[in-house]
């Protein structure tokens, strides 16, 4: 059972990245989540040891699904509150 569950975490690791095409990937480990969250790792090993976020541990890893990520920016999505069609200008260039 367990060489199952490896052989299928191993093969979703092979498949291509899916972020490039704007969707989330099915699975992620500690870094590649860190890096899509822009947070310090240890910072995500304190989301997921106060409950924040769900993972998966398996062979001394940690794993998040995509739907453990969608969860995660569900809870703590802050809905628009404008009212109205008209946006604000910008003034100057593209800014990140």
């Amino acid at each position: 059972m367990l060489e199952q569950i490896r052989a299928s975490v191993e093969e979703l690791k092979s498949r291509p990245s899916y972020t490039e095409m704007g969707i989330l990937k099915p699975i992620y480990d500690n870094r590649e989540l860190s890096e899509l969250l822009r947070v310090n790792p240890k910072y995500l090993k304190t989301l997921r040891d106060n409950g924040h976020i769900g993972y998966s541990h398996f062979n001394d890893k940690y794993w998040y699904s995509a739907q453990d990520v969608c969860d995660f920016m569900s809870r703590y999505h802050y809905p628009a509150f404008a009212t109205g069609n008209n946006l604000p200008f910008q003034k100057g260039g593209y800014h990140d």
